[in-house]
């Protein structure tokens, strides 16, 4: 059966306003002889107007037209642009710039067609501020380990590093990196981490945690590797400096001469030296609790420790070991407290029975 349509005259007569994407024709002086429906949806009334007249920019030409140059050199042109559409919406772009030219490849009119890809920019914008300013280095390599790109946090940190080697311009090395976190990612297509210690673009080690994840993927393959990477330098110098500190703290404590002992906010014993254990004749601190130290130490002296505001001191008094004898000492006590949360208290003891016996001889 022989179609009712001529598909010619039904295509040349609305194929043009069928298009999906807004496109128009103009002619040498830029003005807009033909548009279709998706064009005039988007930038409004059209006829008697400019090209740069329905992109929105008023009377003026566009800085670089582009269609100048087709009308010169015959060339199509595919570009991303911006512009204003009818609800006064920033919108970008994808246009495509044919010419349609005579038989002596004169450029008479130029087809262009926009395709609005706003919502996609948006997005584009948003992983690349996201990628930027995300408060870690990232770095992307590729299966030969050459860094593709890098954010804001990594260049600052390492400098201009695209195009290298990860392994020979973070770790100065010939060849890749054992436990190489980006190798078992490639390997394996998931996620891991790990510890690397690398060279700043100043010089200085850097030691990083890394998380590797892979990149790009489609159909289950990739060929790229995104790397977070934070640098955990100072937290570990704070640790090393913590370490020192504690070591320093426990020797003092299990040196001193005078007896030290410290209960946590639960009131479980947490510090009793060997001075404290000599004095108060302990075995194993492990059989002292918080209701032995109200029997050895003078009544009310917990109590005024609890209420006080600073140090406690009892320069002459007398406190008793676990046997029930008492001999004379000086105490001192403190409130243990960290952003005004109680943490505990500490005690000093100091025995001066020797002191007390001098005295008494030299009465004598």
């Amino acid at each position: 059966m022989k179609p009712s349509i001529d598909l010619s005259d039904w295509l040349e007569k609305n194929l043009f306003d069928m298009l999906p994407t807004a496109t128009m024709v103009i002619n040498a002086s830029f003005d807009i002889v033909k548009a279709n429906k998706a064009f005039e949806e988007t930038f409004g009334q059209w006829q008697d107007k400019k090209c740069y007249q329905a992109y929105g920019n008023g009377d003026t030409q566009c800085t670089h037209c582009k269609h100048k140059a087709i009308f010169k050199d015959g060339n199509p042109r595919i570009f991303e642009d911006e512009s204003i559409s009818t609800e006064g919406r920033k919108t970008c772009r994808i246009i495509k710039m044919f010419p349609i030219q005579d038989e002596s490849k004169n450029t008479q009119f130029i087809v262009e067609t926009a395709t609005d890809v706003s919502d996609e920019q948006m997005v584009r914008q948003k992983y690349r501020n996201l990628f930027e300013h995300v408060p870690c280095s990232v770095l992307i390599i590729n299966r030969d380990f050459q860094i593709v790109e890098t954010n804001q946090r990594a260049r600052d940190l390492f400098g201009a590093i695209e195009g290298a080697y990860c392994y020979g311009i973070l770790k100065k090395e010939t060849g890749r990196c054992l436990n190489c976190a980006a190798q078992q990612t490639f390997e394996s297509g998931k996620m891991h981490s790990g510890r690397s210690s690398v060279i700043g673009k100043n010089g200085k080690k850097v030691e990083l945690l890394v998380t590797t994840v892979p990149y790009g993927v489609e159909n289950g393959k990739f060929d790229l590797v995104l790397e977070m990477a934070v640098d955990i330098t100072h937290t570990l110098t704070l640790q090393t400096e913590l370490e020192i500190a504690n070591t320093m703290m426990r020797s003092m404590i299990s040196s001193s001469l005078f007896g030290i002992i410290a209960v946590d906010e639960n009131d479980e014993i947490s510090v009793f030296n060997q001075a404290a254990k000599r004095m108060l004749k302990v075995n194993d601190e492990l059989d002292v609790d918080v209701d032995d130290l109200i029997k050895i130490f003078p009544t009310g002296f917990l109590e005024k420790i609890a209420t006080s505001e600073g140090p406690v001191y009892f320069p002459d008094t007398k406190v008793c070991n676990m046997d029930g004898d008492s001999f004379p000492a000086s105490l001192t006590g403190i409130k243990l407290e960290s952003t005004l949360q109680s943490r505990g208290m500490a005690f000093w003891i100091h025995d001066i029975s020797r002191i007390k016996k001098l005295e008494f001889e030299k009465l004598e």
